[in-house]
């Protein structure tokens, strides 16, 4: 499921990383809610006199594509087990240039065009679980949509 999150959040155009690096001076591990290690200037405090930079006490600069305002942590997506998140999803297919149609019923999910295009996209999922069949429908229209969007 960890892949399919990754291809949805791409899909939802956000940046998956993984929000854990590590100081270069001092090889302390940096989360993102570790604000006493960290500033958002990508500074840590770890205040070590043996970085070779000489500016240790002042902070030392971590890499300026960490702290990202569109990123997503890529252990914590949860489109597979939260319908806040996969209806945002089911939203956003609804509403792209070419009309698509999502339709849930109580034991399946159908992802079809509106109108008549080329190519023509009819995704069918079956299930006792209704949030595990969206999810499932929605993951193979994004890889669908993925090859055919051009």
């Amino acid at each position: 499921m960890e892949e399919n999150n990754k291809l949805i959040a791409e899909f939802m155009g956000l940046s998956v990383i993984d929000m854990t690096t590590t100081c270069g001076c001092c090889g302390v591990e940096l989360t993102v809610g570790d604000e006493t290690r960290y500033d958002k200037n990508y500074v840590c405090y770890c205040n070590n006199n043996e970085c070779s930079d000489g500016i240790a006490t002042q902070g030392n600069i971590l890499e300026p594509c960490w702290w990202d305002e569109s990123a997503v942590d890529e252990n914590s997506m949860i489109y597979h087990e939260d319908w806040n998140e996969l209806m945002l999803v089911v939203e956003k297919i609804e509403n792209l240039d070419i009309k698509f149609s999502v339709t849930i019923k109580k034991d399946h999910c159908t992802i079809s065009n509106i109108f008549v295009y080329d190519p023509n996209i009819d995704i069918n999922t079956h299930g006792e679980n209704k949030l595990l069949f969206v999810y499932q429908a929605v993951v193979e229209f994004i890889k669908w949509y993925n090859i055919n969007k051009s």
